[in-house]
């Protein structure tokens, strides 16, 4: 039961943008890749509305009641009652009960297949499954409504170059994980287990495991956050949906801006604008405007000149 009332909460904080941009993105990719959690998280959006609508019903009635009970007819004046701010309460309390109510009464869902359940992400990384029709969440994005008759890939290639997704996969390589055994203060290497779970291709996995390491260890932030940026292209390229893939190239941009603006990661500058070019590469194309800006800039770092040569002559 204790699961359930954080899951609950956890997505009251998502419905209602308590959460941090990098936190909100994660738990997105996660309702994404689980339906149910997709059908539980409809739940509790339904909940919050209608609790809001009884509430306002509810106020909008004992409001009137109270202007009835406050009214005077001309003369002295006399102060509102005093009990209508206890009416008020008690019909907050009210409502928010029948609301935690209703989740659990309305959602069987069992923790042991709630995709944020960290032992069975290490052990059983959902699927990426395609949301089943009248499930939409408007909570997410819009999926793509164009029919998948091509893949981005087929879809942006000219004739005669290799495949954007092809190109990108076998040009990237591995992030700057292996940094000593030592940093800072830190005892050991903090980053060895999301490197392992991405040389196993589970990136989602990979990106939660350094996003905690980002959040909890500031000795390896830098290296975590570019760490992160590795993972969140390399899920761009693995799905198939469109405003996923998006997201997570949206993602994988905006961390890079994080980690080129702090002059402390100069280690991992040089792979972290590689990995930077190669996301403006795969969502604006060759002739996008910030992939031509930063070409030349990566073609000057020393041991990326052979890979930028082989990126121009994909395209």
């Amino acid at each position: 039961m204790e699961k359930e009332e954080l899951l609950y909460q956890k997505i009251r904080d998502f419905l209602d943008c308590r959460m941090t941009p990098e936190d909100a993105a994660v738990f997105a990719a996660q309702i994404r890749a689980d339906a149910q959690l997709m059908r539980v998280v409809d739940t509790v959006k339904l909940e919050m509305e209608m609790e809001k609508a009884i509430f306002d019903n509810a106020l909008a009635e004992q409001m009137k009641e109270w202007d009835e009970q406050d009214f005077v007819p001309p003369g002295p004046s006399r102060p509102p009652s005093a009990t209508k701010w206890y009416w008020l309460a008690l019909l907050s309390v009210i409502a928010i009960t029948l609301a935690v109510a209703m989740f659990f009464w309305m959602t069987p869902f069992t923790p042991a297949e709630n995709a944020t359940n960290d032992d069975k992400d290490k052990t059983n990384p959902p699927a990426e499954k395609t949301q089943p029709a009248g499930q939409d969440s408007d909570t997410l994005k819009q999926q793509d409504p164009s029919p998948p008759a091509k893949s981005r890939d087929q879809a942006t290639a000219p004739s005669g170059a290799r495949p954007p997704g092809t190109l990108i996969a076998g040009l990237l390589g591995q992030p700057v994980t292996g940094i000593g055994n030592v940093r800072g203060d830190a005892s050991a290497s903090p980053l060895a287990e999301g490197a392992e779970s991405y040389k196993n291709g589970d990136f989602k996995i990979a990106f939660s495991q350094w996003q905690q390491v980002a959040r909890e260890n500031e000795d390896y932030r830098g290296y975590a956050q570019q760490c992160m940026v590795y993972a969140a292209l390399q899920k761009a390229l693995q799905t198939t949906k469109t405003a996923e893939r998006n997201e997570w190239l949206d993602t994988a941009i905006t961390l890079s801006g994080k980690v080129l603006n702090d002059p402390d990661n100069e280690q991992v500058i040089p792979a972290t604008k590689w990995a930077l070019l190669l996301a403006y590469f795969y969502r604006d194309g060759s002739n996008g405007k910030n992939f031509r800006q930063l070409l030349p800039e990566v073609a000057k770092q020393p041991g990326f000149e052979d890979r930028v040569e082989e990126l121009k002559q994909g395209f």
